[in-house]
């Protein structure tokens, strides 16, 4: 039972992780884009 809670914590963080990474992920490249900001 053991093992088995810690593949599936392995796999939950696994998820977290890949979330995060895409939803962050874009954020982070549209800040560096949309700086510094271009005055039209």
């Amino acid at each position: 039972m053991a093992t088995l809670l810690v593949g599936v914590d392995r796999i939950v963080a696994a998820f977290v992780w890949l979330a995060l990474t895409v939803l962050i992920d874009p954020m982070f490249i549209e800040v560096s884009f949309q700086w510094p900001p271009i005055s039209d």
